[in-house]
């Protein structure tokens, strides 16, 4: 059953095929963990704020390195839209 956590769980497996130097395994997860976590950000737990803009940034490098520049900005677009917020200053 997909949910936020396997979403985030294909989002992490995709960054260790990336990291070993597996473009092509790595892609398919980590466009499905994007959407899985996508379809399911109203469940995204309260400590997560950084894994769906980690994922689409990964996501837009990939992209870059295999000349889809369009579609690279696409998912640059959608990684500043799921940016962890910088902190608020306390004002005190």
């Amino acid at each position: 059953m997909a949910n936020w956590d396997t979403g985030r769980l294909k989002w992490l497996l995709a960054s260790g095929l990336l990291r070993a130097g597996k473009p092509a395994e790595a892609e398919p997860q980590l466009r499905e963990g994007i959407a899985e976590m996508q379809a399911h950000i109203a469940h995204r737990p309260p400590w997560d704020t950084g894994s769906l803009a980690k994922a689409c940034g990964e996501l837009a490098k990939l992209c870059e390195s295999q000349g889809k520049a369009e579609e690279a900005a696409q998912w640059q677009a959608e990684r500043a839209k799921h940016a962890k917020p910088a902190p608020k200053a306390d004002g005190g």
